[in-house]
């Protein structure tokens, strides 16, 4: 029997092993080539890559464990650009509320005046805050009868006192006298009364003078007296005078001077008179609230 050469049979055996690492008709070395994409440490040889996009800047190649990317404490791609976030705004400078109110300048409001000071106040006063309000309407209350110390108009009662404890700090003086006619007359009178308000009311911070009603535009409405509805020029200006001439400066200053909505809002009925009738004393007193919410 004739025995075959061994040979050849070797050398197709290596042909056929190396022609399965062929790809594409070429031999490919033992070696693969770079993919571009890191090597997870399986194979023999290979060694990673950080690769185009980069690795992140807190992530590192352990070689102790076979080339695991560990993925560090939150790097961001070299390539990536950071987000651009505004920072939320200290809460110093969020935007005040415009809801709510100014805080009131005085704890304790007192309206002095006559009759018909009585007769507006109550509407006025319901939609302030009666707790800072209060109200002293004595009938006849002249200027000339505060001016004295003695009268008996101080001591008469307090229409819904301010809550307990509270005393005044600020008063608002009506002024009005059916007997006074001179300017120099009004002032000393107002003058008077203004020390004895320092007096009775201990820590006043300040007095308003109010003129007495009048007609609009201050003319003489038909069926009453000029005298009892109409302010003479001389008591605006004696109201002025004693507030520029006051001490300390500022103290004693200038409140509104209100007229009634008209001719009809005076009763009548009995003849000529100050007094306003049961539907005017409503009007005049929001004609008060309208000023005084903006100047508490």
């Amino acid at each position: 029997m004739t025995l075959l050469n061994p040979l050849p049979l070797l050398f197709a055996s290596a042909l056929l092993a190396i022609g399965c690492s062929a790809e594409s008709g070429r031999i490919l070395p033992s070696v693969e080539i770079d993919s571009g994409e890191p090597d997870l440490g399986l194979g023999t040889g290979g060694t990673p890559d950080e690769g185009t996009g980069g690795m992140g800047t807190g992530g590192m190649i352990d070689p102790g464990t076979g080339g695991v990317i560990d993925p560090g404490t939150g790097g961001t791609g070299m390539g990536g650009a950071p987000m651009d976030v505004a920072p939320d705004l200290p809460v110093s400078q969020d935007l005040p509320s415009e809801e709510a109110p100014p805080p009131a300048s005085f704890t304790c409001n007192h309206v002095m005046g006559g009759f018909v000071l009585g007769q507006w106040y109550p509407s006025f006063e319901s939609k302030m805050d009666t707790t800072h309000w209060q109200a002293l309407s004595p009938t006849g209350a002249s200027i000339e009868i505060w001016a004295m110390a003695n009268s008996g108009l101080w001591s008469t009662g307090i229409t819904s006192p301010c809550a307990a404890g509270l005393r005044p700090d600020r008063v608002l003086l009506i002024v009005y006298s059916s007997m006074l006619t001179t300017q120099t007359q009004f002032e000393n009178s107002i003058k008077a009364t203004v020390a004895n308000i320092k007096l009775k009311y201990f820590g006043v911070k300040h007095i308003e003078l109010l003129s007495t009603l009048r007609t609009p535009d201050n003319k003489l409405c038909n069926n009453n007296n000029a005298s009892l509805t109409i302010v003479p020029a001389y008591v605006d200006q004696a109201i002025q005078a004693v507030a520029d001439q006051s001490l300390p400066a500022g103290m004693v200053t200038v409140g509104p001077k209100i007229a009634v909505p008209s001719c009809s809002s005076w009763d009548t009925t009995l003849g000529p008179s100050s007094d306003l009738t049961p539907t005017s004393a409503p009007a005049v007193g929001q004609l008060y609230v309208d000023y005084y919410k903006d100047h508490l």
